[in-house]
Order: C-alpha cells, then sequence, then structure tokens
C-alpha cells in the first residue's frame, strides 16, 4: 500500500471516529473535547479533514447547548408548578401542575438523546461518502 494512499485511509478513520467516540463518551463535555483534541491533533498534517471536523465540533457543542437550553427551561417549568402547588393553588397538589412538566422533560431528554444518536450514526455514515453533511439545528461556530 502507497504512503498517500495510507494516509488518505487514516484520514477517513479518524474522520469516522470522531462523532464516534463523542457519542461513546457524551459525558462531562468529552462530547466536545475529543472533537476538538482531534481537531487540533490533525488541522496542519491533513487540510482536507479539517471542515469534518469542524462540522463534528460544531454539531457537538450546537446540541450541548440545545440540552442545556432545554433542561433549563423545563426545570423552571417544574418549578413554577411545584410552588403554585405549595402555594396551594392546586386543586389536587403536585398531580397536574408539577408532574407533567416533569414528564414532559423525562421524554423530551429521551426524544433528544435518540434524535442526537441518529444524527450522529447519519454522521458517521457519511463521514466517508458525503462529508459536507451538516445534521439540522447545527450553529455554525466554526466557517467551514
Amino acid at each position: 500500500m502507497s504512503p498517500e494512499l495510507r494516509r488518505l485511509y487514516s484520514i477517513r478513520m479518524w474522520a469516522a471516529l470522531s462523532p464516534l467516540l463523542a457519542l461513546l463518551l457524551n459525558l462531562y463535555f468529552c462530547n466536545i473535547i475529543v472533537p476538538a483534541i482531534l481537531f487540533l491533533c490533525f488541522k496542519d498534517t491533513t487540510p482536507q479533514a479539517v471542515p469534518f471536523f469542524k462540522r463534528v465540533l460544531n454539531f457537538q457543542i450546537s446540541w450541548t447547548i440545545w440540552l442545556i437550553v432545554g433542561c433549563i427551561i423545563l426545570m423552571l417549568i417544574a418549578g413554577v408548578g411545584f410552588f403554585l402547588t405549595a402555594a396551594g393553588h392546586a386543586r389536587e397538589p403536585g398531580v397536574a401542575i408539577f408532574w407533567v412538566p416533569v414528564l414532559l422533560w423525562v421524554l423530551l431528554v429521551i426524544a433528544y438523546m435518540i434524535v442526537f444518536l441518529v444524527f450522529t450514526i447519519i454522521m458517521l455514515v457519511r463521514a466517508n461518502s458525503r462529508p459536507d453533511y451538516v445534521p439540522p439545528l447545527t450553529i455554525r461556530f466554526f466557517k467551514d
């Protein structure tokens, strides 16, 4: 195998592993740190892979922001429901006002995780065939 072909396979392998590693290490912001490290390691040696690593990093940052914002909003809604229940403004304390937003929060987090998993798998599959894929709701922090 020629050195150029070996280098091309190495680039494709790291480009495919970037979203997969981010998905597996989706704990304590490692989903952002891993693509950032890969981007910093390969930005000088493989300029053709840099746009893909930027897209992965944009995707991870954007979806982490969406998760944090969604959790804050739903916690505020549940908190308001809790205080209304505690103040006696609900006929059945704690049933409708507090538990419905908590259930909604749980369902939305599960839906977020499923959609995040699907988009990560799509990005993983398209790393070799179509590296210009950008998942929906991705904010472009780093331009290509």
